[in-house]
């Protein structure tokens, strides 16, 4: 992807349908700064190389079950991160993940916009 975010690792086959820079909010006093990728497959927070450490984080398409605005939290101001709306990823498993992105309101919609691409399971027929 370039000298700050590198590219995903893809499966056989799998694309990129969607990108865009991201911060991951992993707690009140961890973010990782990177690039957030929609694939065919998953969703993928590829972090910058300047983070050393850090994992890319990654959930399969099918378990992505709504994109939101998550609202300014005034009560967690560290790092900033309560400060700003971030994107936010609802997971089926119960889990939630929080981005802060640059021109959230477009982001959200590109990013429903492909998700909403999904092709069904075809229909069993009893």
């Amino acid at each position: 992807m370039g000298w700050y975010v590198r590219a995903p690792v893809l499966r056989p086959g799998e694309t990129v349908q969607w990108q865009h820079h991201a911060v991951r909010h992993i707690n009140a006093f961890q973010i990782r700064g990177g690039r957030l990728f929609l694939t065919s497959a998953r969703l993928i927070h590829e972090p910058s190389r300047l983070d050393i450490r850090a994992r890319p984080w990654k959930t399969p398409r099918a378990n992505i079950r709504n994109v939101a605005v998550e609202p300014r939290r005034l009560t967690l101001p560290f790092l900033g991160m309560g400060l700003r709306e971030r994107l936010r990823i609802e997971l089926v498993d119960g889990g939630v993940e929080l981005f802060v992105v640059n021109g959230l309101k477009v982001a959200l919609a590109d990013l429903t916009a492909a998700l909403a691409n999904d092709t069904p399971p075809p229909a069993t027929h009893a």
